[in-house]
């Protein structure tokens, strides 16, 4: 005899037979395609504005018009941004290892956006509870720099049309192009723009000829050029290059005892410091400006040849401040000298700083004109 017969357990409805299930089931797919077309168009809608960059500005610099003498030797700029642009074929290799090595260590394998490298700062910032890391790439930069207005605000929005602009710009320029320009374009602080300038402001010399520690100091600035800058912050400046050699030895750009030498040798600056315009350059400068205007004259690249010998002027100027000590020496004489003067504008009473007075020392000019042409 069957005991259970008509004791039977009733059969388990299943989890997807149940309904609850399936109607949060479909709330669920309805939020997820509502989630991912509001995602398509809010993504669509950035790449559209991506697009409606222009290019060409990548290319376009503001570069100063030089003054050159009779004999095409430079004597002065105007400019609104020291700016000196060079080809990247005249670069050392190893300041572009410096350079991909501290701001973008995949330039070369990524489309403009390194992913890896977002997911590892964001990695990296939770370790240590506030952002220490970003993930900006060098093409990324230069969409920064060449747009200033249009990335102004920096937001979730502008990041992502930024991302779509760096793609653009990956395509339609090759990897060492878009270098050339960044490298030419970005600020390093002390007033110089471009790693030209920069080299020649910092050191001396031209970018072609800095070494491996010139190199790391120069790249260490890019962060933040101002408070970075050797001459504002020489124990800031020191560390930011040491960043850039430790980051150099540890993409296996230089040995371990390369790293260990350089990291005890100090910052070496040019002492030359950029001298102002003389009082020639000046009045070229001025009548530039007066005929095409200060954008044209100071972004524009001009040459401007003038009838000026720079030998004869260094060697009339030297005479004439020679001369002028000479008569301030005299013991009869009993007006202002020059030193004088210094030394109240270095130091100024409560009088003096509330009214500026005119200058009373000797002042002298020497000027040579060619009778046939009238050329001074």
């Amino acid at each position: 005899m069957n005991y259970h017969k008509g004791n039977r357990l009733k059969k388990r409805t299943r989890l997807y037979q149940k309904r609850w299930f399936q109607i949060s089931l479909l709330i669920l797919l309805i939020g997820t395609a509502v989630g991912a077309s509001y995602g398509i168009s809010y993504l669509k809608i950035r790449q559209e504005k991506a697009e409606a960059f222009d290019l060409s500005a990548i290319s376009k610099l503001e570069i100063p018009s030089r003054i050159f003498d009779r004999n095409g030797i430079e004597i002065g700029q105007i400019k609104i941004e020291d700016r000196r642009p060079v080809r990247l074929e005249t670069v050392p290799y190893h300041l572009i290892q410096a350079l991909t090595a501290v701001e973008d260590s995949r330039f070369f394998e990524h489309s403009g956006v390194d992913f890896i490298g977002i997911a590892r700062a964001v990695i990296l910032n939770l370790k240590a509870k506030r952002i220490t890391q970003g993930a900006s790439t060098i093409t990324q930069q230069l969409a920064k720099q060449c747009y200033p207005v249009e990335f102004k605000t920096r937001n979730i929005n502008t990041k992502v049309i930024e991302a779509f602009l760096a793609n653009r710009i990956e395509k339609s320029f090759t990897k060492p192009q878009i270098l050339e320009h960044y490298l030419n374009r970005i600020y390093f602080g002390s007033g110089y723009f471009g790693i030209e300038s920069a080299s020649r402001g910092y050191f001396g010399k031209s970018a072609t000829d800095i070494n491996v520690l010139e190199a790391a100091t120069i790249c260490g600035l890019i962060k933040n050029p101002s408070r970075l800058s050797p001459r504002n912050n020489m124990e800031l400046c020191l560390k930011a290059r040491n960043h850039v050699l430790n980051r150099m030895h540890k993409e296996k750009m230089i040995t371990q005892s390369e790293l260990s030498k350089f990291l005890e040798e100090p910052i070496q600056l040019s002492q030359v410091k950029g001298e102002q315009n003389s009082y020639i350059q000046e009045m070229v400068r001025l009548q530039v400006i007066e005929q095409i205007g200060l954008e044209n004259a100071g972004k524009g690249g001009l040459k401007i040849h003038t009838t000026i010998d720079n030998e004869t002027q260094r060697v009339a100027i030297q005479s004439l401040y020679r001369n002028l000590t000479k008569t301030e020496n005299h013991p009869e004489f009993k007006h202002q000298t020059y030193a004088n003067y210094q030394e109240k504008e270095i130091s100024p009473g409560p009088i003096a700083l509330a009214k500026k007075n005119t200058p009373n020392y000797l002042q002298g000019a020497v000027i040579m004109i060619d009778n046939k042409t009238g050329g001074i």
